[in-house]
């Protein structure tokens, strides 16, 4: 009750973006949740479906679903209401760059799961040169750097929002004030664009490549591409199981 009055202080422009983000959010872990079900239903012998074909398809849809986009959606959400709801009905830096960013964020949804349903079989990893025997792999690239680039968006957008509730002098006195008056979630939302903005600019460093190599518009050693890609894979995916953890630690925070 008390999140939801929160809510009601919020510019009804933030609140309708928030909101967008939220059940987008869900939707896709909703995706990803009827994927499994298939998954489910082909590898269990009693129901006899000989879908044996596809399972690499469903399992791909539904890990991009349930691992990139339901964090991506989620975690804008929750950015959006740190810097507004949280912090007593303040308004959004840029309205107009939230909805670009979401803009980006579902056209890189819709890329991805249109190059899954068209048979890119490479689960979420999409690793080269495997990728290269799919022919609508190249969609699984461009639609990461449409989402990398979404998520990049939102985060600047929530570092506009936090400078500007500094008085334009700042001077750390203002910034400790700040700090002591925000929410726990804010100060979460806070720690988890300093990872947000390193995985977005890692993702475009790694898929860039990767989808100009998939159309035939780079030419890329085949020994150093697979190793380059798996190292900044590695890295970028690393980071990105750290982003959920804020929320996490910020809950701790509130029970203790």
């Amino acid at each position: 009750m008390a999140l939801l009055q929160e809510l009601r202080k919020t510019h009804p422009g933030d609140r309708k973006l928030m909101a967008a983000y939220g059940i987008a959010g869900l939707l896709s872990l909703a995706g990803a949740g009827a994927l499994a079900i298939f998954l489910v239903l082909i590898r269990t012998p009693i129901f006899g479906i000989d879908w044996q074909g596809i399972y690499y398809r469903m399992l791909t849809g539904h890990t991009i679903l349930g691992f990139v986009y339901w964090f991506a959606f989620i975690q804008a959400a929750l950015l959006i209401a740190g810097a507004t709801a949280l912090r007593d009905g303040r308004r959004l830096w840029s309205l107009k760059l939230g909805w670009v960013a979401f803009a980006f964020t579902v056209g890189g949804l819709i890329i991805n799961m249109v190059g899954v349903f068209s048979g890119a079989d490479v689960l979420y990893t999409a690793f080269p040169p495997l990728s290269e025997t799919f022919t609508a792999a190249p969609l699984i690239y461009l639609g990461y750097l449409f989402v990398g680039i979404g998520a990049l968006l939102i985060a600047i957008n929530f570092i506009g929002s936090v400078f500007t509730w500094v008085e334009k002098k700042a001077s750390l006195e203002s910034w400790k004030r700040m700090l002591g008056e925000i929410h726990i979630s804010t100060f979460a939302s806070i720690c988890a664009v300093a990872l947000i903005v390193p995985v977005s600019l890692t993702a475009l460093r790694l898929f860039i490549p990767a989808f100009l190599w998939s159309i035939d518009w780079l030419a890329l050693d085949p020994m150093d591409l697979p190793m380059d890609y798996r190292m900044t894979y590695s890295l970028l995916f690393h980071v990105v199981h750290y982003i959920p953890a804020m929320a996490m630690i910020a809950a701790a925070y509130v029970l203790v």
